[in-house]
């Protein structure tokens, strides 16, 4: 570890004490998070076994397993407050939450058909990224796909200008390099590689890999045109019912931890 790597406990307290900021974000919405969900599954299809790295408190993996309630979701995350909020809230006989970090010792014997990381891979350190990598493609399964939502670096380079505020204990640069070692090291295919435009354009940026797959000229499509218009007219609802969201999901909040201070 490099002598300006944080240490494994400095990055859990720093993730432990951000748990009520997750918490806020969680109820009050967030356009990054939202951005990332409907390219991920406008990609996948229909997978049995997802894992989340860096789940947080874990509402995104339970989304994901409202919509692919056949699939088990395994959250994992470094913060143990998080993952004691994450079960309270979410977990089911169908989602679980792991307290842990992804290494050679985790999760022995199970494969992964979707292993998804939104804003995570940038704070794994450039130093640990080859063992971190060598662990996601142990735990891919034959079909599996991989999915990664991060900030581009002009986006790093501005907030650690203007906004050093915003930067946590690790946050690397992400760039094709980057993204071909993971491709190297999990043995998988780039099958999108896309910026977006969160604040702005070209500030955040998602990649979709896949292992091969046989015959791949004649799969049918990712999702149909059925399907894209079911989820355009769920987000068409979403927008319309902002507020009622938001009290929805401060009641939901309370009923499960209490009546917090929200």
């Amino acid at each position: 570890m490099s002598i300006n790597t944080p240490s494994y406990q400095e990055v859990k307290a720093y993730y432990d004490e951000h748990t009520t900021e997750k918490l806020h974000k969680y109820i009050y919405g967030s356009r990054r998070i939202d951005m990332a969900w409907e390219t991920l599954i406008s990609l996948a299809s229909a997978p049995k076994n997802i894992l989340e790295i860096g789940c947080g408190l874990g509402d995104i993996s339970y989304e994901m397993h409202r919509y692919w309630p056949e699939a088990k979701v395994t959250g994992l995350d470094i913060s143990e407050k998080s993952i004691e909020v994450a079960t309270r809230l979410f977990g089911n006989e169908r989602v679980k939450y792991v307290c842990g970090i992804l290494d050679d010792s985790i999760f022995s014997g199970e494969q992964f058909d979707l292993i998804v990381m939104m804003d995570v891979y940038e704070h794994i350190a450039d130093e640990i990224k080859p063992s971190f990598n060598k662990a996601v493609g142990r735990l891919l399964s034959n079909d599996g796909a991989v999915f990664i939502s991060y900030p581009t670096p002009r986006l790093q380079a501005y907030l650690k200008a203007h906004h050093p505020e915003q930067v946590q204990p690790v946050d690397e640069d992400i760039t094709i390099q980057t993204i071909a070692a993971l491709a190297a090291a999990t043995g998988t295919e780039v099958i999108l590689q896309k910026d977006g435009a969160v604040w702005s354009q070209g500030d955040y940026a998602y990649t979709f890999l896949r292992k091969p797959q046989p015959n791949w000229n004649n799969a049918a499509p990712v999702i149909s045109a059925g399907m894209r218009i079911k989820r355009g007219f769920k987000k068409l609802l979403r927008n319309n019912n902002f507020f009622s969201i938001r009290k929805s999901r401060i009641n939901f909040v309370k009923s499960k931890l209490g009546d917090i201070k929200i």
